[in-house]
């Protein structure tokens, strides 16, 4: 076996052991930042059967915490759907891309905005060479979840002239901001609503 090259090297310290180790299918390219699962998340019932089905998932605990800092890091898997739920009441928990994160939105339209985010970044990564997304990625190491470092997993990229490691980095933050507002709002809506008389 020989020895990881400067670049899986940092890739692997990222999160990303194996790099472009998932061979797309043209069909499955095509999905990269399509809705892969949704779940409708109605009642409380709801949140602890998913919480409990999809608490194998690696990145559901890390992708909604994430935009959640108000939620306790070491909240069980099994309960976090549940602890969300509490805090913003019924939505949809959906994953974006097979390799892209899972979301918790309150609406259809909310859940189309952070996908368009998702898409965005996906689009301006794959024509992007790996140096750039690598830089990016790096430039996100301490913060949310990299979802450059997860998509590195296939060999989505194609050769092309694609964005700046700046562009990149800068599109993969507005995700996460906008995923964080999105719950933020959420939040503030139902609280305000279970104060009302």
């Amino acid at each position: 076996m020989s020895a990881p090259t400067p670049h899986e090297a940092t890739w692997a310290a990222l999160g990303q052991p194996r790099p472009r180790s998932v061979r797309l299918s043209p069909a499955a390219r095509a999905r990269l930042a399509h809705i892969a699962d949704l779940r409708d998340v109605f009642y409380p019932s709801d949140a602890e059967g998913i919480g409990g089905e999809y608490s194998g998932e690696p990145h559901l605990a890390p992708d909604l915490l994430a935009a959640r800092p108000w939620l306790a890091p070491d909240t069980p898997r099994r309960a976090l759907l549940g602890a969300v739920m509490a805090g913003e009441w019924t939505g949809l928990l959906a994953l974006l891309g097979e390799y892209g994160p899972w979301v918790y939105a309150p609406d259809v339209a909310a859940l189309q905005g952070l996908s368009r985010a998702y898409a965005a970044l996906v689009s301006a990564a794959t024509p992007a060479r790996e140096e750039d997304v690598l830089a990016a990625a790096r430039r996100h190491a301490g913060g949310a979840p990299s979802l450059l470092a997860r998509l590195e997993a296939t060999d989505y990229r194609q050769k092309g002239r694609g964005a700046a490691p700046e562009t990149l980095a800068a599109l993969e933050a507005a995700f996460w901001e906008r995923a964080g507002e999105t719950a933020a709002a959420r939040r503030a809506e139902w609280g305000a609503r279970r104060l009302r008389p």
